[in-house]
């Protein structure tokens, strides 16, 4: 029975012991993880002041990238792209982890860069916050949406904030035209 005894509160440490050192370790990105987890174009509806679903459509991407500034090099940022059915563009960055509020920035010469695999390069400014939760509202959206449009496989992201951060990662074009034709308005009545 001792014997019994001993090993359930044996195991028990082991179990508990693991768990506390699980929790306890701190998430360092490698360059492996630099561009991992690009998850593809998805299509969406967004919700009104009741949080219930309208019938006006948006696609979103999601990636992770890496951000640097003066107090840090090589940090984990989290980004949302949003493209709606009006043309608008808005990427969402979040920096550390996923549950940061969203990055807010808008100077005279904050812009974005992009570069894709053919070669092709593509500027554009950004002008203003998309909502009052952040995110980043581009200037030039058609050129935007037409550039994801003539690409193939990643492109190359870069955002300068107009200060001394800056935010890279890819963007995956490949089924971006397909996801932006899909989506649509809500007609008179819906």
């Amino acid at each position: 029975m001792k014997k019994l005894i001993m090993l359930v509160c044996l195991l028990g440490l082991l179990a508990f012991g693991a768990t506390a050192i699980a929790e306890t370790k701190t998430f360092k990105p490698k360059k492996a993880m630099k561009y991992a987890t690009n998850v593809n174009w998805k299509q969406h509806t967004f919700v009104d002041d009741f949080r219930d679903p309208t019938k006006d459509e948006y696609i979103r991407y999601e990636a992770e990238g890496l951000f640097f500034n003066s107090a840090t090099a090589n940090t984990i940022c989290y980004v949302h792209i949003l493209v709606d059915y009006k043309n608008k563009v808005a990427i969402f960055i979040r920096e550390y982890n996923r549950r940061q509020p969203y990055v807010w920035f808008i100077r005279d010469n904050s812009y974005i860069l992009m570069k894709n695999s053919k070669g092709q390069k593509f500027r554009c400014d950004v002008i203003s916050i998309w909502n009052n939760k952040g995110g980043l509202h581009i200037k030039c959206q058609i050129p935007f949406i037409n550039f994801l449009k003539k690409s193939v496989g990643f492109v190359k992201v870069m955002i300068y904030d107009g200060n001394d951060a800056v935010y890279e990662f890819k963007i995956n074009a490949d089924g971006f035209t397909t996801a932006y034709n899909g989506i649509r308005p809500a007609k008179k009545g819906e």
